[in-house]
């Protein structure tokens, strides 16, 4: 900003106002007469031209107290320091909130998982099966569906698919219709080749015929537990990533609005301190111009007294004065250093508690091949 407190160039003032010259022509003339109690034209023209300076000065100061002002006005985070204590704490309760949904999510599909092993459990004990499952490789024969059970069945599950899945209606259908396939294409098989055979008489043919039918219920409880054992095993993924998302993007927040704040009140306090010293210019800049103005009087009048005969009016003595202004203050409530460190503080323990509360979230996600442990020891 431009400087407002112009100096006086006393000998081009002088020079100007040609004082010594005038000065002494009016001296010769008895000019002003000794008993003049008021300056005279040479005095008034000296004053009218240190006045002037002082208005441009007072305007000019005026203006740039303004922009004081406005420089502080922005520094809009200094006066949210509440506002960001409650932010912290609502990112953390947001983060929480957020756990919660992920972890009831999460218990759903392990209910899922649960009772596919209590099945597969029942279904051992009543078939007298010992060994460990192993999955059936499922099978695929072009063309050979079933369009109005496939589209029946599609339908029904994407009701219920659609409600954990990112996609809503359009990735709850998808699943649904590829679940809906390979069920149809299993019963299909099952029906048209397993079914009838079990009415033929006693022998090879019918007893494989019971195998067949065995291996396909058998298929259909491997089938629907191992997708739940990937769904879950998805979920947990999915928890933790945008878990993990969530808390990166609070630590940058949170960062991002310490850093800010420090700067803010650092420009805050070089604010301050420029219009105090401002402040204090102003009032040494009149005490120049009161300066500056007898100076120049004194050069006239020393003039006028030489060229004179009878003796000076008596204000020639007196020093020329005028009445001191102050700038204002600025109109900005003060921002104890305390309250900057209580928000840090609040933004640097909202960082702590997220931290903590996705190491622990994550610790409570069990990992699928834990969860299958737990499940085969009957443990859950």
């Amino acid at each position: 900003m431009d400087d407002p407190f112009v100096q006086i160039d006393r000998d081009a003032a002088i020079e100007q106002f040609q004082l010594a010259k005038r000065g002494a022509e009016l001296g010769k003339q008895e000019v002003p007469p000794n008993d003049a109690v008021t300056l005279d034209v040479i005095e008034t023209e000296i004053v009218s031209a240190v006045k002037d300076h002082l208005n441009r000065a007072q305007i000019d100061a005026a203006n740039n107290v303004r922009t004081y002002e406005q420089r502080l006005s922005e520094l809009h985070l200094l006066h949210e320091l509440a506002a960001i204590k409650s932010a912290a704490l609502k990112a953390l309760g947001d983060f929480h909130a957020q756990v919660i949904v992920w972890t009831n999510r999460l218990a759903n599909r392990r209910d899922a998982i649960a009772d596919s092993y209590v099945e597969i459990r029942s279904f051992k004990a009543a078939n007298g099966l010992n060994r460990p499952f192993h999955e059936v490789p499922s099978l695929v024969v072009p063309g050979s569906t079933i369009a109005f059970a496939w589209l029946i069945e599609a339908l029904g599950n994407s009701f219920f698919l659609r409600v954990n899945d990112e996609m809503g209606w359009i990735g709850g259908i998808f699943a649904a219709a590829i679940i809906a396939f390979i069920n149809v294409l299993t019963s299909v098989l099952a029906g048209k080749w397993l079914f009838p055979r079990t009415n033929l008489p006693a022998g090879p043919r019918r007893y494989s015929a019971y195998v067949g039918i065995a291996a396909w219920l058998v298929f259909l409880f491997i089938w629907n537990h191992k997708e739940r054992c990937e769904d879950y095993a998805n979920e947990v993924s999915q928890a933790s990533e945008e878990l993990r998302s969530i808390r990166d993007e609070a630590f940058e927040e949170a960062q991002s609005v310490k850093r800010e704040l420090g700067q803010q009140f650092r420009e805050r306090r070089r604010i301050v301190a420029g219009h105090t010293a401002f402040r204090r210019r102003f009032l040494e800049h009149q005490d120049h111009l009161e300066q500056a103005a007898n100076a120049l009087l004194t050069v006239y009048r020393h003039a006028n007294r030489a060229a004179r005969s009878t003796p000076a009016p008596s204000h020639f003595n007196q020093r020329w004065t005028f009445a001191r202004s102050a700038l204002p203050e600025l109109h900005e409530e003060p921002v104890p250093e305390a309250d900057i460190q209580a928000a840090e503080g609040a933004l640097d323990k909202a960082i702590d508690q997220i931290s903590s509360a996705f190491a622990e979230s994550i610790r409570s996600f069990k990992p699928l091949d834990e969860l299958k442990q737990e499940l085969s020891r009957g443990e859950i």
